[in-house]
């Protein structure tokens, strides 16, 4: 994944659609949200978690966006996907998706499920 060593604020899908329902069916003013985990992680960090948990992920190398291409391709890929993706790697590999906001955890009232939490589940 050409992400360099930049870090990413996961957020798990079930918190997303709680947060969801909690935002559509509050009273919120008009506010927005941005919605983040409560913890960034590099793609390094977050392969060492699901190496822990017995996932098959056990590592993380970073690549160029030539290198991920050239895989990509050689795999069949549509290049339109791929397109697709580069363009969210770069984003990520930028560092715009590293910070991180109290806001999801304040609509749930609760901390949310941490990567580790969501990579030890069964069925991960």
């Amino acid at each position: 994944i050409p992400a360099g060593e930049a870090a990413v604020s996961f957020i798990d899908a079930n918190d997303i659609a709680a947060v969801s329902v909690a935002a559509l069916t509050g009273i919120h003013g008009n506010r927005e949200y941005d919605i983040t985990g409560e913890e960034a992680v590099t793609f390094a960090q977050a392969a060492a978690i699901t190496a822990q948990a017995g996932l098959p992920v056990t590592a993380y190398e970073p690549v160029s966006d030539e290198e991920f291409r050239r895989s990509a391709a050689a795999l069949g890929w549509h290049p339109e996907y791929v397109d697709t993706l580069s363009g969210l790697y770069s984003v990520i590999a930028s560092g715009a998706n590293a910070h991180t906001t109290p806001d999801a955890t304040d609509l749930l009232g609760r901390p949310l499920r941490t990567l580790a939490e969501y990579a030890a589940a069964p069925g991960a």
